[in-house]
Order: structure tokens, then C-alpha cells, then sequence
């Protein structure tokens, strides 16, 4: 009879795989107590806890926004893609509800990073066009080798200066068209225009 002992060597096999994902209700009960006097108290709600009687936790909302924001998924398919994958019967007007909110949480960092390019020694802007939505729009990119800070806005000389101007920065500035130095005026082109 051969054991663990016997074994004179081993081959591996491995085998990765994600566990089944499925939502999961948690349900939170506030209690109301009436004292002798006849008065009603509660505890509060906490307040990761929305008012309504139903809500969608931390978790779910981030993978709804990763979709939106990071992969680019438009609304309808994202809360399909959420459906399939969770098993939560989320709404497309639940999932664009997402983007303002997570853009008011992310504010305070976008003036740092702003900031934060404004003070670089280079920065590279470039711009380019889009159709999000009815108007031809244009997305504007100031980044350096740490910091990408991205812009959304119609297409027009004053669409980026949304960072902030060529003038007001000890940087110089590296676009696909030109090159300013700060007192340096760029060349007149649509492409590149100073952040």
C-alpha cells in the first residue's frame, strides 16, 4: 500500500476561478420604545443606510460606477451587466444616478490633482473629439508622468481652460501640435490649447 511518503515527486495543476456572486439582503430594524411619559424615541439610521425602506449597499454601487467610469459601458448595458452578474434588479436610472454622486465624492481630490499639474515642471495637454450625447463634444487630457486629469466640454477656444491657463503656470506645456513656454504665446491651431 503506497502513501504520501512513497511519492518520489509531483506535477501541479492549477485551477483559478471566480465564486458565484449573488446579492445579498441585509435587512436593519430600528425599534421605537415609548417611555412611562408616553413619549416615542429610535435609534437614528445609520447613515450608510439610505431613507428608503430598499437600498443598494457600498459594494454595488462601486461596481456600477467601475462600469461606467473605468470600462465605459453605457447605462443600459451596465445594469444588465449588473442583473447577470449579481442578480440585482437594478435600474438604468438607479446606475446614471451613480456618475454625479461619485463625481461630488472624487471633487476634493480633482483640485489637488488640478493643482498638482498646474505646479508641474511639464505637462502634456491634448484634446480630441467626441460624440457624447447630442453635442459633438471634446475630451481634454493635462497629464504628466504621475497625474491624468480628464475634461469633458464643447468644443471651443474657452473649453480648455478648465484646468486653468498656459499664463498662470510655471510649466511648459506639450501638446501633439505645439510647445509654450509660459511667456511664450502657442501657435494659433483648434488642437492645442493650454488647459
Amino acid at each position: 500500500m503506497l502513501g504520501k511518503g512513497d511519492s518520489i515527486g509531483f506535477e501541479r495543476r492549477q485551477v483559478r476561478d471566480i465564486p458565484l456572486t449573488t446579492v445579498k439582503a441585509t435587512e436593519h430594524r430600528v425599534h421605537w420604545c415609548r417611555c412611562a411619559c408616553g413619549t416615542v424615541t429610535a435609534e437614528p439610521v445609520p447613515e450608510e443606510i439610505a431613507g428608503s425602506p430598499s437600498s443598494y449597499g457600498p459594494n454595488l454601487r462601486v461596481l456600477a460606477v467601475y462600469l461606467l467610469a473605468f470600462q465605459h459601458i453605457p447605462v443600459e448595458r451596465a445594469a444588465i451587466l449588473v442583473r447577470d452578474v449579481t442578480g440585482a434588479e437594478v435600474s438604468t436610472g438607479w446606475v446614471a444616478s451613480l456618475l454625479p454622486e461619485a463625481a461630488d465624492l472624487v471633487e476634493d481630490s480633482l483640485h489637488l490633482i488640478r493643482a498638482l499639474l498646474v505646479l508641474g515642471h511639464v505637462l502634456h495637454a491634448d484634446e480630441t473629439t467626441t460624440c457624447i450625447g447630442a453635442p459633438r463634444r471634446c475630451l481634454y487630457v493635462a497629464c504628466t508622468d504621475c497625474l491624468t486629469l480628464l475634461h469633458r466640454a464643447p468644443r471651443s477656444r474657452p473649453g480648455p481652460t478648465w484646468a486653468g491657463s498656459c499664463r498662470t503656470t510655471k510649466a511648459s506645456w506639450s501638446t501633439t501640435r505645439c510647445r509654450c513656454m509660459p511667456d511664450t504665446p502657442a501657435a494659433p491651431t483648434n488642437r492645442a490649447a493650454p488647459i
